[in-house]
């Protein structure tokens, strides 16, 4: 008698004697957690489309890492299945399927599971900043174009990849905790060139500059044989000249990212910009931009690999305590902007590439033409001269517990003509396609590993915060929109 096949939605605690036919799409590293208990989570899909969340535990995961590998089909039966708690829900799936040695699974070739039909709502790196407001994960696929080092801070591990698409925008992308351990080490093993990466359930992150992060639940496949995955690895060779010219990111520094030209809907006055802010959040305004105050300090001395300011001499090596090595000192731009339209003005922050881009000076000019704490006349007039740009702002809460205020920094510039007028796609590049490959040599390092503890994501986000609080503590409320609204309100 044929073996009656179940499918993952009719699949219950009470379900007897069933066995189901998947494919495993995720496969992540073996973790520890905080009570030192290892564990390794996957996740597989069904002929339905149907995902459902798998856990292992302790001793099993050497016994089953052969058995369960990414994209690779079975027949499991009678796992045991068990309530999910909404902290450890990975997808959209009540339940869960715990794996033992003991669970019969059986590799097992089923032709409607097939890797060209699985779908991903990939996010494109030029549109990250639409999720700034959002707790959504978020899944991209990229070509890794350099991995950074990894770093000890105050509480736990961070390590920086430069990161691209097909919209030509270089992205940051930090790995977290244990992490650093596992995926960082299979980042820094990728061969050949452009290789490709699949990232599932990051999460965005405005703080320090626009780039991703992982997660607690977040995934990554390695060179996965997607077709999507091909035509980028593609796309990036037929484009190597241009992406060689691109802008440099420095590691573990905050990254310039050109943001996409935002739709003209997406432009409001100043005066409706927020005055007290729960959460970071980002706005589009167009306005004249030049700096009133040339009494204030243009740019700090900082190591010139985390940014962090220094008092080290300006023409010797140093060593940096955060770095942990011997590093250059240079200049980085900071200093205060006005920014006004006809309903009110403000006063922003402006750092790095940004403030070079502004008003077409370097940092070296800026540290040139600055002695005895004032800026030279030259100087004086060329940040003086008002200039008109599309300015995206980062409203975010001080560092202080009192302060009713929110401040503002500048994360995004582009030219009034680059406003789009009315809603449109943004062509990436036409690209394409070539065959799907299957080797799945990087992902399978997966099956084993010894993690470090996790640290708690209220501890990373708190380190993170603080080196972007500190940095801009020193900012003025936005006093004249507060007037223009009082005005307004009589």
């Amino acid at each position: 008698m044929a073996q009656q096949i179940s499918m993952i939605k009719d699949i219950t605690p009470d379900t007897p004697d069933w066995t189901a036919q998947v494919m495993v799409i995720e496969k992540g590293f073996p973790r520890l957690t905080k009570t030192q208990r290892l564990f390794q989570k996957i996740v597989m899909i069904d002929t339905e489309g149907t995902k459902v969340q798998g856990t292992i535990f302790g001793k099993d995961i050497s016994v089953l890492k052969d058995t369960l590998k990414i994209y690779q089909t079975y027949s499991a039966s009678n796992a045991v299945v068990q309530p999910t708690p909404p902290e450890h829900r990975v997808i959209n799936n009540d339940h869960q399927w715990l794996l033992y040695a003991r669970t019969p699974i059986e590799e097992n070739h089923v032709p409607e599971l097939s890797i060209r039909a699985l779908q991903y709502g990939f996010v494109p790196l030029t549109e990250l900043q639409k999720y700034a407001n959002q707790p959504d994960a978020i899944d991209v696929l990229f070509a890794v174009l350099r991995v950074g080092p990894a770093k000890k801070t105050k509480q736990t591990w961070v390590q920086d990849i430069v990161i691209i698409d097909q919209g030509m925008e270089p992205t940051l992308l930090t790995l977290w905790d244990q992490f650093v351990d596992h995926e960082g080490q299979t980042f820094n093993e990728l061969m050949g060139p452009y290789p490709i990466v699949l990232g599932m359930r990051m999460k965005f992150s405005s703080n320090n500059g626009i780039k991703l992060q992982t997660r607690g639940s977040t995934t990554f496949v390695f060179n996965p044989p997607l077709p999507d995955a091909n035509t980028l690895q593609l796309w990036c060779m037929k484009n190597s000249a241009g992406i060689q010219k691109l802008p440099n990111i420095e590691m573990n520094q905050t990254a310039m990212i050109r943001s996409c030209p935002p739709q003209k809907k997406q432009i409001i006055n100043i005066n409706r910009l927020p005055t007290t802010v729960q959460m970071d959040e980002l706005y589009w305004i167009q306005a004249s931009c030049r700096v009133t105050d040339i009494y204030q300090r243009f740019y700090y001395m900082s190591c010139s690999k985390c940014v962090h300011s220094t008092a080290a001499r300006t023409d010797a090596l140093f060593w940096c305590n955060y770095c942990k090595e011997r590093v250059k000192p240079i200049p980085r731009c900071r200093f205060n902007v006005q920014l006004s339209d006809s309903s009110g003005a403000i006063v922003a922050t402006l750092f790095g590439g940004h403030a070079e881009t502004m008003f077409g000076i370097t940092r070296e000019y800026l540290k040139d033409n600055t002695e005895g704490g004032r800026l030279s006349h030259d100087a004086a007039t060329i940040l003086g001269t008002a200039t008109e740009f599309a300015v995206q702002l980062r409203a975010y809460k001080p560092g202080l517990a009192d302060s009713l205020h929110c401040l503002f920094t500048i994360v995004g510039i582009k030219n009034v003509s680059e406003i789009i007028e009315a809603e449109q796609e943004i062509p990436l590049g036409a690209v394409t396609k070539i065959p799907a490959t299957t080797d799945n040599s990087n992902q399978n390092k997966a099956e084993s590993s010894s993690p470090k503890q996790d640290q708690s994501t209220t501890a990373m986000e708190q380190d993170e915060t603080e080196h972007s609080e500190n940095k801009m503590k020193d900012r003025p409320h936005p006093t004249t929109a507060d007037k223009n609204r009082k005005k307004k309100k009589d």
